[in-house]
């Protein structure tokens, strides 16, 4: 009971901090925009704090948290600085203004602001692209961190970021990659241009790039082809890799990778292999009879292939990936929440997975967003699968049919949208509309965990803490499920 209790405090906590008696009237908004000005900085932070707790509806302590940018203490130049950013779309012009500060310290956090409001902050992206050129180093990676924020609507910075491929610091260049792929597909043209670079590293970054995209990278496959003849032997490995990652995408590479068995450079032979046999594993036709033809006098790769046929025959992914299509929902989402706790080694299972995300039961989409979170372990994957998790969650919640069939109590939930600001509301959900929302907020928490905050996670639980207050006791059942499902699940901690 302590657990449930637990669990749902947390769920429920106020926007406000209650005074230790009980007693005290949360602070509004007018107060809190005035205590921006005291003389003690503890109460200028703590008010710079709330303001931004309260997300869109604090924006009319824009102006006051601007000023707080330039507080003489760096714990409240932080706070206004993340304040901004959780406020959104109307601090942009405010943080667009900062950017042009003389002091590099604040045109960080200004760029790291509008980073974290995402793509709300959509208008500020040339700003951003402007900020890439800056003298200072720490300002140039916060601009590139926050332009992979804005998911796709930073694609015109596409190139700009490519080009940075060439900038004097080796921490600009590290956070590239991750941008790009966090932009999407808008950067495959630009990394194509890249591999024409004079410079071996950048044709080795751009290729690593489009590594990460997988099969997406299709159109990237003759600009690789062009590469599999480059006269650096690391360009040639390096996309020959990144054709094997594609598999049957890139099946018209196989000319190419088939000439580099015979390669001189025993690591453009390995990288060769490895694509084949995987393109082979994926099901290109006819590719073994070609190794066999084309393969060098050693004769190891034919066999190889034809055993790993055989292990393909009995992979034990096989069984799950075939209840993912189960016409038992309750087998598809076992299935998914198995794959995911077999972590990276069910990476081949994916695709399958990504599929599922558009299931037509929730706990499906739901299971299967979870799944590819947790098997796709690096850095810039998770950062992909979360971005590809948050668009579908969103999705769901952002459309109000979609929330009905997702609540299955359409006639009890009113034209209520989840991710508006919660505000007394006449409408009582139902219990079961309660337990698949708070089935969705688990989800969503979970494949947030170690990624930061997101401008709709306040929202979401403004609206849990509604839904329970309105219910009171009928909402305890919705707990109890949470709780079950987190346990049995191992997501995380009750």
């Amino acid at each position: 009971m302590r657990r449930l209790v637990a669990l749902g405090m947390v769920l429920m906590a106020a926007p406000f901090g209650i005074a230790a008696g009980g007693e005290q009237k949360p602070a509004t908004i007018p107060d809190l925009i005035h205590q921006l000005s005291s003389n003690d900085f503890h109460a200028r932070q703590y008010a710079a704090r709330q303001l931004g707790n309260l997300g869109l509806a604090a924006r009319d302590a824009v102006p006051a948290l601007g000023k707080a940018l330039h507080d003489n203490f760096p714990e409240v130049r932080g706070s206004a600085g993340k304040a901004l950013g959780q406020i959104g779309t109307p601090a942009v012009a405010e943080l667009v203004k900062a950017l042009k500060d003389r002091d590099a310290g604040i045109r960080t956090r200004a760029v790291q602001a509008l980073g974290q409001a995402g793509p709300d902050a959509k208008e500020a992206v040339p700003a951003l692209i402007e900020a890439l050129k800056d003298t200072h180093v720490d300002v140039r990676v916060a601009a590139v961190d926050a332009l992979g924020e804005m998911g796709a609507e930073g694609k015109e910075a596409a190139s700009p970021l490519t080009r940075l491929f060439h900038d004097s610091s080796g921490r600009v260049r590290e956070h590239v990659p991750a941008a790009l792929g966090q932009i999407g597909t808008a950067a495959i043209g630009p990394l194509c241009d890249a591999l024409g670079d004079e410079k071996i590293e950048v044709r080795l970054d751009a290729i690593k790039t489009i590594m990460l995209f997988g099969a997406q990278a299709k159109k990237a496959v003759p600009t690789l082809r062009q590469a599999m003849k480059d006269e650096d032997a690391r360009i040639r490995a390096a996309a020959a890799e990144a054709l094997g990652k594609m598999e049957l995408d890139a099946e018209e590479a196989v000319p190419e990778l088939l000439a580099a068995l015979k390669d001189k450079n025993r690591k453009v032979h390995n990288k060769a292999a490895n694509a084949v046999v995987l393109m082979t594993m994926a099901g290109v036709p006819n590719l073994l009879e070609k190794v066999r033809k084309a393969e060098n006098k050693e004769a190891w790769l034919a066999p190889m292939l034809q055993a790993n046929l055989a292990i393909k025959a009995a992979n034990p992914l096989t069984p799950l990936l075939k209840d993912l299509t189960d016409k038992d929902p309750q087998v598809r989402s076992k299935a998914a929440l198995t794959l995911g706790s077999l972590g990276p080694q069910a990476q081949p299972a994916v695709r399958a997975l990504t599929k599922a995300l558009g299931d037509d039961n929730v706990q499906v989409r739901l299971s299967a967003a979870m799944a590819i979170a947790r098997i796709e372990r690096t850095k810039v994957e998770v950062n992909l699968a979360v971005k590809r998790v948050l668009r579908e969650v969103k999705d769901q919640l952002d459309d109000m049919k979609a929330l009905q069939a997702l609540a299955k109590a359409a006639a009890d939930v009113g034209r209520v949208n989840p991710v508006a600001a919660a505000s007394p509301d006449p409408t009582r959900p139902n219990p079961a509309q309660v337990e698949q929302f708070l089935m969705t907020y688990i989800a969503f928490k979970v494949t947030m965990r170690a990624h930061g905050g997101w401008p709709m996670m306040a929202a979401l639980e403004q609206r849990l803490e509604l839904y329970f207050n309105l219910l009171q006791e009928e909402a305890v059942p919705a707990l109890v499920a949470g709780i079950n499902f987190v346990a049995r699940n191992n997501l995380g901690d009750c």
